[in-house]
């Protein structure tokens, strides 16, 4: 055999063997680096998850439950948008996990971290090893629905963001 030939097989080998290798590593979960007690609370106020959820340094709050869970997040404009691409000053808005569904304009969903509203949203804010994380559906006073269609969605969120 010729060694363009051997080194052409060599090769092969080489590129086989770590392709092997990298699934065979790819398969091996990472063990977590902490829990958080993830609670979602429906329109009805019943709770219709609670459980507990790893967590790798590094996530933010919506890593752990965009990977866990069904997401659908608000666009620039408050409107549905499942890639979630959006990412406010404040951080991801979030219109709907799994089928608990807000439209931000008659209701929303409230995050709370220790029973604790935030002040940021669920891709910006801090949490710890064994905090618990509510998302609670809300609804709006039948006064701010009335005020909050005639406002552009951007205003109505800077003015509005700590005060439902």
């Amino acid at each position: 055999m010729s060694k363009q030939v051997k080194l052409l097989f060599t090769i092969l080998a080489i590129v086989a063997g770590a392709i092997t290798l990298k699934v065979l590593l790819s398969d091996q979960e990472a063990e977590s680096d902490g829990t958080i007690t993830f609670i979602l609370i429906d329109a009805s106020q019943e709770e219709v998850i609670n459980e507990e959820v790893d967590f790798h340094i590094g996530d933010t709050i919506f890593d752990i439950i965009n990977r866990e869970y069904e997401v659908v997040c608000a666009d620039e404009d408050y409107k549905p948008d499942p890639t979630c691409s959006y990412n406010s000053p404040y951080g991801k808005a979030i219109l709907e996990i799994n089928d608990v569904t807000t439209d931000w304009y008659s209701s929303f969903l409230a995050l709370y971290i220790n029973n604790q509203y935030a002040n940021y949203g669920v891709s910006k804010l801090p949490y710890n090893d064994g905090d618990t994380i509510r998302f609670s559906w809300t609804p709006l006073s039948w006064k701010r629905q009335m005020r909050l269609p005639y406002l552009p969605h951007v205003l109505r969120y800077y003015l509005f963001k700590n005060k439902y």
